[in-house]
């Protein structure tokens, strides 16, 4: 069980639901390519979550996209830090959302989890929140970024592409279904 999972176990009468999380879909990248992307998505869920272990060689903007929606409809807030300082940021409506912290080192992979709240929900935004670490960029010790955000749209999420110009070989996505109550 995740230490997530497993603190909400801990409030909750009984156990919690050893099949809250379904498998959907994994990726497992075998050489460089440039984007990951998640297509037909079931509507059968209540949230998504996508987990990554990403390995690249250069300094990427991590961004994703819901149905190739290319257009300014994404908003998001980020803070990162690295024990000596951190960096808020809120942005204004964009077409390239984070997902992840920039990786400029294959040695230190960047590891990152996006929860998407309400994926089929028709009749509102999509609210996405994603925690992303990476050990040892550039010698200056752990990172760590906290995005939070919104696809302000009301169609649901069929399909999500994951980009990273430099996405190296070894690098992992998976995508789970989680069940609502």
């Amino acid at each position: 069980m995740s230490p997530i999972l497993g603190i909400w176990a801990s409030s909750q009468q009984g156990a919690a639901p050893s099949n809250s999380f379904e498998s959907i879909a994994t990726v497992s990248v075998g050489s460089t390519v440039s984007s990951v992307t998640f297509s037909s998505i079931p509507s059968t869920y209540k949230h998504l979550q996508i987990r990554a272990f990403l390995v690249s060689g250069t300094s990427e903007n991590n961004y994703f996209q819901f149905n190739s929606d290319t257009a300014t409809n994404y908003q998001w807030h980020q803070f990162q830090g690295d024990g000596s300082g951190n960096s808020p940021y809120a942005s204004n409506p964009t077409s390239n959302p984070p997902w992840g912290l920039n990786v400029s080192n294959a040695t230190y992979p960047m590891v990152s989890i996006i929860d998407i709240l309400d994926y089929a929900d028709t009749n509102k935004f999509k609210t996405v929140r994603t925690f992303s670490g990476n050990p040892g960029q550039n010698n200056s010790g752990y990172r760590v970024g906290f995005y939070s955000g919104a696809w302000r749209s009301t169609s649901a999420v069929t399909s999500i592409t994951l980009y990273n110009s430099n996405t190296q070989a070894n690098s992992h996505f998976a995508l789970y279904g989680i069940k609502g109550a």
